[in-house]
């Protein structure tokens, strides 16, 4: 064999170690651009099911919120009971609520005092000292919240009770 014969086939060899290594090359850019396919649909198919989990978590918080709504309106139901009862003069002692029970409000305790003047206007202290009272009580009734304060006082001082 002469000199070019042995450089050809040493140059055949080596372009037949180079197809293969080109080969093996596109292989695995193949399978990096499978791979990475794969990945992209993992990472779209995670992302679908977080926006389902925070759209769930979403709906779970509405849903407490309207649990915690239906309770708040339980409540002031309760409230406006005790205050109906109260106003339309059911025995006291049958709704006796103190601050921080489930039923007394703000509302109640004013319908408290109102009942106080009421039920000292009906003793009968006097025809000026009811009509004082009644005067009184029309305060308190028509009084905001800021305005009760100074209407208690004048009630008090009316009628000779504490009021608060």
């Amino acid at each position: 064999m002469s000199k070019d014969d042995t450089a050809a086939a040493i140059w055949a060899e080596e372009v037949q170690g180079l197809k293969f290594l080109l080969e093996t090359a596109e292989q695995r850019i193949k399978r990096l651009e499978f791979l990475l396919k794969s990945a992209e649909v993992a990472a779209e198919s995670h992302l679908q099911a977080r926006l389902r989990a925070e759209e769930a978590l979403q709906q779970l918080t509405r849903t407490q919120t309207q649990a915690e709504l239906k309770l708040q309106v339980d409540q002031l139901r309760e409230q406006l009971h005790c205050c109906g009862q109260l106003a339309l003069d059911v025995d006291p002692q049958q709704v006796s609520l103190r601050e921080g029970d489930y039923g007394w409000s703000p509302a109640y305790h004013q319908v408290q005092n109102l009942q106080r003047l009421y039920r000292g206007a009906l003793r009968g202290r006097g025809d000026d000292r009811v009509e004082s009272q009644r005067a009184a009580a029309a305060a308190l009734f028509e009084a905001t919240p800021e305005e009760f304060g100074e209407a208690a006082v004048a009630a008090e001082a009316v009628s000779g009770e504490k009021l608060g």
